[in-house]
């Protein structure tokens, strides 16, 4: 329990539907229930660092800093149902690559800027 390991004044306090809740199913039952909460809370907030970690390879991909995009997809690639958003991510910062890559030798192969 919170409270053993941090003291009671770590607990934070019920409020009065907690309470009456708590006196209907049981302390065992309210606390297991809390605890689904707070599991299905850290599950969605995984989720949101994971798809802002997307939208921030995404913005750095079009800004150009393809080699800073590819620091955020492996946490990106940890939500399964970003697998599309993320391969066109990499097809996009590919074309990119390619586009820049310099021209091979030849008739209208430019001279890179000194």
């Amino acid at each position: 329990m919170i409270g053993d390991a941090f003291g009671d004044d770590a607990v934070p306090e019920l409020g009065d539907n907690d309470v009456a809740r708590r006196e209907q199913v049981g302390v065992g039952q309210f606390r297991a229930s809390q605890l689904e909460g707070f599991k299905a809370a850290i599950v969605e907030d995984e989720r949101q660092q994971r798809a802002a970690a997307l939208n921030t390879a995404t913005c750095y991909a079009r800004g150009g800093n393809a080699a800073r995009a590819q620091q955020f997809l492996p946490t990106a690639e940890l939500e399964p149902s970003f697998a599309e958003q993320i391969q066109e991510l990499k097809a996009f910062m590919d074309r990119q690559a390619e586009a820049a890559a310099p021209a091979s030798s030849g008739a209208g192969a430019r001279r890179p800027i000194q």
